[in-house]
């Protein structure tokens, strides 16, 4: 009777060890299938991820681009607008084609501004009203006067509104960023 007590708990013993090593590789496996599923998961989470920043980041260096442009094209408009080599009366002709040009550059500056840090869309704000005053001071000016000396010392002042620190400096902090965001950078040439 010892005997087949023996062999029972030894049956037993083997039986439940087996069934533990069962239950043990069968967890193992599901876990492991798990971990690879939740592995694969994390991949495609990545991929999505990127795509999207990538997309983020071409986007802001379209943005950047094109509110550089129209920046450059206002500039020259205004420059040529506020010149004092320009005549009286091509500047009351010259003035529509500015003002479009100033305000194609601050409506699309005003859509996209998001993609801009809010340093620099303060800065370019600056600039808005740096081009903007000059332009609208002189052709209010030669609307309401005739040519007269005045309007040579409004001229001038016109002329060095727009020539000033600020439209540079905007210039060239929107071509740093844009270098920056495109990994760009000066090499020492010397």
């Amino acid at each position: 009777m010892l005997e087949n007590i023996i062999k029972f708990i030894g049956s037993s013993a083997v039986l439940l060890g087996f069934i533990a090593w069962l239950i043990r590789k069968l967890t193992e496996q599901i876990l492991s299938r798990d971990i690879e599923n939740y592995k694969n998961n994390l991949k495609i989470l990545a991929i999505e991820h990127q795509i999207t920043y990538k997309s983020l980041h071409e986007r802001r260096a379209i943005v950047i681009s094109e509110i550089y442009s129209l920046m450059v094209c206002a500039i020259h408009a205004v420059e040529k607008f506020v010149s004092p080599l320009v005549n009286y009366e091509s500047k009351i002709k010259l003035y529509p084609n500015t003002m479009e040009q100033i305000l194609e550059f601050f409506n699309y500056f005003d859509r996209n501004r998001i993609f801009l840090s809010k340093s620099l869309c303060v800065i370019i704000e600056e600039a808005k009203n740096e081009l903007k005053k000059p332009t609208n001071d002189l052709y209010n000016n030669a609307q309401l006067s005739k040519y007269n000396k005045d309007d040579l010392n409004i001229w001038e002042e016109s002329w060095e509104k727009v020539k000033n620190k600020k439209i540079p400096s905007v210039r060239f902090k929107l071509e740093e960023e844009f270098r920056m965001l495109l990994g760009v950078e000066d090499k020492d040439i010397s």
